[in-house]
């Protein structure tokens, strides 16, 4: 599954506004890299290797079944919550450059 074409896009106008016109939420960096490295490391192992180890046996296209367990036991939109989580971290991260 891709990262979501939305995603890609507000990913790329925020780091064009960032160049433009740079704001920081936190006025010390330490607070935003604290913040913003687990939660990359958190979405690549929820989107890249949680969900889809989940899914690998399924035909995606013609599901036989509900998948009830890993992450979506939680969501049944895991990969969208896993490419939020990175979009947000990321955003956190080159907050503070």
């Amino acid at each position: 599954m891709p990262i979501p074409k939305a995603h890609v896009a507000l990913l790329r106008v925020r780091l064009v506004l960032h160049l433009l016109m740079p704001w920081w939420a936190f006025l010390v960096v330490w607070v935003s890299h604290v913040a913003g490295w687990p939660l990359i490391a958190a979405g690549v192992l929820g989107a890249i290797i949680w969900v889809v180890l989940a899914i690998r046996d399924m035909a995606i296209s013609k599901p036989a079944r509900i998948i009830a367990t890993t992450p979506y036991a939680f969501s049944r939109s895991s990969m969208y919550v896993a490419w939020t989580l990175l979009y947000t971290s990321i955003a956190l991260v080159v907050n503070s450059t």
